[in-house]
């Protein structure tokens, strides 16, 4: 049985008795992995704003339990605007990886080529989160645009979200080609949350805003590159 058809299978409640694994407006607690500790860096208790967002705080970090997306959405933000500071979708980010994704995360630490890593998050994202798609699509023949998609979202503006997402995908492409990989451009779906230096500071390349979709432009022959 695929991961997918197993998280549509088993049914669990968080405080919405409707809600369960199928749902495509879930992921994983992992996803807010390491919020806490960043909130306690600003002095805000990490508790009280979960609970504002409809979320239960035993539920962060762990692999095994799902939250519905949009009450993720609504934490960052509320946690962006009780700090302060608009960075922080990317700010925590860095203190997350490619261990968020649970098996779907080693299966493509385990691949033969950065290529074939994409492939299993676009087929084996749905274990992590039904509502969170990656398209890899080529662009020319030296580029490729890896598009992530949070469809858990729907129609609302979730921007700390979305650069959380695209945060820990960068994240990731640098543990498998190396700390100091940029991509050629990143793209985001909202306009810019502070000066533009930042975003270049954190992508390594420049940013375009008010974009289609969020993703990254990177080199075709990156992908081709085996993981060490």
């Amino acid at each position: 049985m695929s991961p997918a058809a197993a998280i549509g299978a088993t049914k669990l409640t968080l405080g919405d008795k409707s809600f369960t694994f199928g749902d495509m407006s879930v992921v994983r607690g992992t996803s807010l992995s390491n919020f806490p500790r960043l909130l306690a860096d600003f002095g805000v208790d990490s508790n009280a704003l979960l609970a504002g967002a409809g979320i239960d705080p035993a539920a962060v970090g762990r692999f095994d339990v799902f939250v519905p997306l949009t009450r993720v959405g609504a934490a960052l933000e509320a946690a962006a605007a009780t700090t302060g500071a608009p960075d922080f979708g990317r700010r925590l980010s860095r203190l997350q990886g490619v261990e968020i994704l649970g098996p779907v995360g080693v299966a493509a630490r385990n691949a033969a080529t950065v290529a074939d890593a994409l492939r299993i998050f676009e087929n084996f994202l749905a274990a992590y989160s039904p509502g969170v798609t990656v398209r890899v699509t080529p662009r020319s023949e030296e580029r490729t645009f890896i598009e992530c998609r949070i469809l858990g979202f729907g129609r609302l503006a979730h921007p700390q979200g979305d650069e959380l997402t695209l945060g820990v995908i960068v994240q990731v492409l640098r543990l498998l080609l190396g700390s100091a990989y940029s991509p050629v451009s990143a793209h985001l779906p909202h306009d810019r949350l502070m000066p533009a230096a930042g975003y270049r500071e954190f992508f390594g390349c420049p940013t375009l805003f008010a974009q289609p979709a969020a993703g990254l432009t990177v080199r075709y022959a990156d992908l081709r590159r085996p993981l060490a």
